[in-house]
């Protein structure tokens, strides 16, 4: 989960070694927080403690303000850590953001490359803290793998996977036999509606995007 100033969203851990680096969506991170003078998130890494609940800004705020000994507050001190804002991308609607100190093993996804290809009817998966609940998984298919938008340059995946505020930044992994649990896209919620438009950032784009980082020292 990540938290900024007025925002929640997901992320995507894409590599653990030797930093951990998360994608996420730019819109998700649009208002940072100041850590140390630098632009900085909250994120919160799953916990078995956490994933029974809905997550309440109250309970959040008076967990971080005088923490009790409820298991939720407990895990939420477990498995809080900022992240730095390192690079965004407003017209891909992407950012990453690097976490230092993070919870020990955490899994890396696996990019699907673009041999790999996602067809429409392929069938797909979807994790994310969609208004407040954490951590779900829904599936679907991929109605189109290159749909284009007049408010955005870069071509988007279409599922009609239930996808709502909260899920942005979070993935969307192939299901069938050749992608197999591969990370093939990016969730983008924004411009999600009540009549099943849901889109992702192609892992395409994603890694275009983030590759630069990826190989920095």
């Amino acid at each position: 989960m990540i938290i900024s100033t007025g925002s929640l969203g997901s992320g995507i851990v894409l590599t653990n070694t030797p930093k951990v680096i998360i994608i996420t969506n730019e819109h998700v991170v649009h208002a940072p927080l100041s850590v140390d003078g630098k632009p900085s998130v909250v994120t919160i890494f799953y916990d078995d403690g956490l994933n029974d609940s809905q997550f309440e800004p109250e309970r959040f705020i008076n967990c971080m303000k005088k923490p009790d000994a409820t298991r939720w507050c407990a895990a939420l001190h477990r498995q809080l850590r900022y992240a730095t804002v390192v690079t965004t991308d407003a017209d891909r609607d992407l950012a990453l953001l690097q976490v230092d100190g993070a919870p020990p093993n955490l899994p890396a996804a696996t990019p699907a490359n673009e041999s790999e290809a996602l067809d429409p009817g392929k069938p797909v998966a979807v994790i994310g803290h969609p208004k407040g609940f954490l951590w779900t998984y829904t599936t679907g298919i991929v109605s189109n793998a290159e749909r284009h938008r007049p408010d955005n340059r870069a071509p988007f995946i279409q599922t009609q996977a239930p996808i709502n505020p909260g899920n942005s930044g979070g993935p969307m992994f192939g299901l069938d036999r050749k992608l197999d649990g591969k990370l093939v896209g990016v969730i983008q919620s924004k411009y999600a509606s009540s009549e099943g438009l849901n889109f992702a950032i192609s892992v395409k784009d994603v890694m275009t995007f983030a590759r630069p980082q990826l190989k920095a020292p």
